[in-house]
């Protein structure tokens, strides 16, 4: 048992040696191969979305419109010296604050890292100083989890709109209108979407 039993929780997030668990304001980490506790992190706040990481950092959507950016590094530094969860701050890399709700897991794709808000907007920022790269702005707030593939990301919003935008760039590829709300989110698989 990893949290209280009534902490709100998200789905497990993993690469080739942790799996995260996020219950309440707790971050755990797991050894997928042993299923021993790695460490164990408080966040600064409520968060909204599921934990993501890449080589270097662990990243997380929060209900007041911030995204938080944590040293994996740093995090394995203060395990070391037996000072977490009480110093979980010192591993914290990077806030960088939307207008609202963060509403799908952040995507880290090569330098910088994309989320959206409930503000209608798509943000991308740079990995190391979290310096804005791009904004894209919908119709509605953008619910469903986003996905990518050969360097565009997939998004659909609650205007009924899927898009294709270039990772690189924030520039809209395509723009497919459903007629119906996408609620689970599209499937990038080889060369379709779905």
């Amino acid at each position: 048992q990893l949290g209280r039993k009534d902490s709100p929780s998200f789905p497990v997030t993993t690469n080739d040696e942790l799996a995260l668990i996020l219950a309440g304001l707790d971050l755990f980490a797991i050894d997928k191969l042993t299923g021993d506790l790695e460490w164990r992190i408080r966040l600064p706040g409520q968060p909204s979305t599921r934990p993501v990481m890449d080589d270097t950092q662990v990243y997380v959507g929060m209900l007041d419109g911030s995204v938080y950016a944590s040293n994996l590094r740093k995090i394995g530094e203060l395990y070391e010296q037996n000072l977490l969860p009480e110093w979980s701050f010192e591993a914290l890399t990077w806030r960088y604050q939307a207008n609202e709700r963060i509403t799908t897991p952040p995507i880290p794709w090569q330098d910088f890292v994309a989320f959206s808000s409930e503000d209608h907007s798509l943000y991308s920022v740079a990995k190391e100083g979290r310096k804005l790269r791009f904004q894209m702005e919908t119709d509605a707030p953008i619910t469903a989890p986003m996905t990518h593939s050969d360097g565009y990301l997939f998004m659909a919003s609650k205007d009924f709109n899927v898009y294709a935008i270039s990772l690189t760039s924030g520039k809209i590829r395509w723009q497919y209108v459903t007629g119906l709300p996408i609620i689970p989110g599209p499937k990038a698989i080889l060369d379709n979407l779905y």
